[in-house]
């Protein structure tokens, strides 16, 4: 179909009887067709291969769309930074995990800035420091979350 003169294809759960092989085939299809400039609709459960080829997402609970926005809008928590750092003692930031001589931590966006010099005054070396990013599934599953059903209640 052509839509004011772009190709726009629609694909409905494109993955789900594909062996490893041909979903990956598939994804390099469609990752192609982005690169052309081609508008593909993707509908899936597979969220994190949404992830992976789609650069506009807009989530569906109910009929109703909750969010929309970039990939990158979506999945990064503007409010969250991660920290990676070597040389430094993991008890020195909260939640803070080493793992192959790497310390990383989180902390809020605002206290990124003290959080490096403190790396630095405690004689670590900063490696990396990025926004928190979370996945579709997790983003998905806040949005389209509804609190349990009331029991009813006796007379009611």
């Amino acid at each position: 179909a052509r839509v004011n003169g772009a190709e726009v294809r629609v694909l409905d759960e494109r993955r789900a009887a594909l062996d490893p092989r041909g979903r990956v085939a598939v994804r390099e299809l469609l990752l192609r067709a982005r690169a052309a400039g081609k508008t593909i609709f993707l509908s899936s459960h597979l969220l994190s291969e949404i992830e992976s080829v789609c650069d506009r997402i807009a989530i569906v609970s109910r009929g109703r769309v909750v969010r929309i926005g970039t990939t990158a809008e979506l999945l990064e928590r503007a409010d969250q930074s991660e920290i990676e750092a070597r040389g430094v003692q993991t008890n020195l930031f909260p939640g803070a995990v080493a793992e192959d001589g790497m310390v990383r931590f989180q902390v809020a966006a605002r206290q990124q800035r003290q959080a490096i010099e403190w790396v630095w005054k405690s004689g670590g070396e900063v490696v990396r420091v990025n926004p928190v990013r979370r996945t579709l599934e997790e983003i998905f599953v806040d949005l389209t979350s509804e609190p349990a059903p009331d029991r009813l209640k006796p007379g009611a």
